[in-house]
């Protein structure tokens, strides 16, 4: 299921409990909210969707962040057009997926 965008993290929360997504995909960067913050917020209710983190961020302890956040999977933005979808497959399979730069 399609789920429309947010512009920041309070209506990302009302979007995902209204409409019930199969999966979400955040940004980290966001007003109010930020990314991890959503994540947190959803990983605490068990009947809450996956989440996907994209993100400009590299580095190891960000990438950490997101998954101890809740995430399943955390996509770079400069690998987002080869790896959203293997993501995606993965996370539906509530498998972890991390991109790697040297893909």
């Amino acid at each position: 299921m399609w789920c429309p965008c947010s512009r920041d993290g309070k209506s990302a929360l009302d979007l995902v409990r209204h409409y019930k997504p199969d999966l979400v995909v955040l940004h980290i960067q966001m007003p109010g909210l930020n990314g991890l913050e959503v994540t947190t917020q959803l990983a605490d209710d068990p009947e809450s969707p996956p989440v996907v983190i994209c993100s400009v961020e590299t580095g190891p302890d960000v990438v950490n962040a997101a998954l101890q956040a809740g995430a399943f999977a955390y996509v770079f933005k400069m690998r987002i057009y080869k790896d959203l979808i293997l993501a995606t497959k993965s996370v539906l399979q509530r498998k972890a997926f991390v991109s790697l730069a040297s893909r």
